[in-house]
């Protein structure tokens, strides 16, 4: 009795220690509530926890696991990365099923906001406070993006304390106001939400989620790199990133023309974290391989500017086909539906 007592305390510490150790970031994954996790949850895992708080946009197909991805980011970040304040705002109708998955899944307790004036605890247990202002105060809180939306309540968000972490789930309707390109113009009241707390440094970093991270223009998913604290060239109008993806077709194709080349090239040799091409490291010479590469080479360049882009620096989508090739190769007992 006593010594298995002593023995689970003693457990207990080092797994308490352990996010602090080297390669402690696995302790987290380790001690989670999970049967499984899939080696394409293992590598989003591992890269969005070790990126932050450089933000990231997981996009995985419905049916692949974003949320268990988010939960076991969050439990590194909170174990041994510095991660304190986190606040996680979600379609009011996926609170209850959040609430119950950091629990049961990751053995997080967030309570969840229900109005403005009452917190419901994983255990049921439900607390009073004066109003949004208190219940911000939280070191960790889930919302609804109802409540956070509102125009009254943006300057109570702006002014709580600053998050470590920000999540939002179904981010798509972070958008535009007005579908038009040529223009930064007004964002949906949560698209606002998100870049004032950024602008405003009211968050370390950002985590965002949605299967459909573009609903209708292709845009979209360069306003949420925006959020996320990407800019620069790639950002300042829409054309720039429109006529870097022709190139992308061209070049593979052995029809880049020169002046698109050296705009491309530009843009390239604009953003420091862009992966460097071997062999040449101008812009000048950037854009004569670009023009001028020989069909041997065109697949693995295009290849390598698709790679290079925020978006996939900064994305990570998986889709079903995945399930499949985890079928094939013994991982899954039976063929995904």
């Amino acid at each position: 009795g006593a010594l298995a007592r002593q023995k689970a305390a003693m457990l207990w510490s080092f797994i308490a220690e352990a996010s602090y150790l080297p390669n402690g970031e696995l302790a987290g994954d380790a001690t989670a509530m999970l049967e499984q996790v899939w080696p394409h949850q293992r590598r989003v895992v591992a890269e969005a926890a070790a990126a932050w708080p450089d933000g990231r946009l997981l996009c995985d197909q419905v049916g692949m696991g974003k949320t268990i991805e988010a939960i076991l980011v969050i439990r590194r970040l909170m174990a041994g990365r510095g991660v304190r304040r986190a606040l996680i705002v979600l379609p009011a109708g996926l609170l209850r099923q959040w609430q119950g998955e950091l629990r049961e899944k990751g053995g997080l307790l967030f309570p969840r906001l229900e109005g403005v004036n009452t917190l419901i605890w994983p255990n049921g247990d439900s607390e009073k406070v004066s109003g949004l202002a208190q219940a911000l105060q939280q070191d960790v809180l889930l919302m609804s993006r109802e409540t956070a939306r509102t125009e009254n309540n943006l300057p109570l968000l702006l002014a709580a304390p600053p998050w470590d972490l920000v999540v939002l789930d179904e981010a798509h309707a972070a958008r535009r106001r007005k579908p038009e390109e040529g223009e930064f113009n007004s964002g949906t009241l949560l698209l606002d939400l998100l870049r004032q707390l950024q602008l405003r440094r009211r968050v370390r970093g950002i985590l965002l989620l949605s299967a459909t991270p573009m609903q209708i223009n292709p845009w979209e998913p360069w306003d949420l790199l925006a959020v996320l604290g990407e800019g620069g060239r790639w950002l300042a109008e829409f054309a720039q990133v429109r006529e870097f993806y022709q190139a992308i077709g061209d070049v593979g194709a052995g029809r880049c023309h020169l002046p698109a080349a050296r705009r491309t090239a530009a843009l390239i040799a604009s953003d420091p974290d862009f992966p460097p091409l071997p062999g040449a490291h101008t812009s000048d010479a950037i854009a004569q391989r670009l023009a001028f590469a020989p069909s041997s080479q065109r697949a693995d360049l295009a290849g390598w500017m698709r790679q290079g882009a925020p978006l996939m620096r900064r994305m990570h989508r998986n889709t079903r086909s995945t399930l499949r090739q985890y079928y094939e190769q013994g991982v899954l007992p039976d063929p995904p539906p």
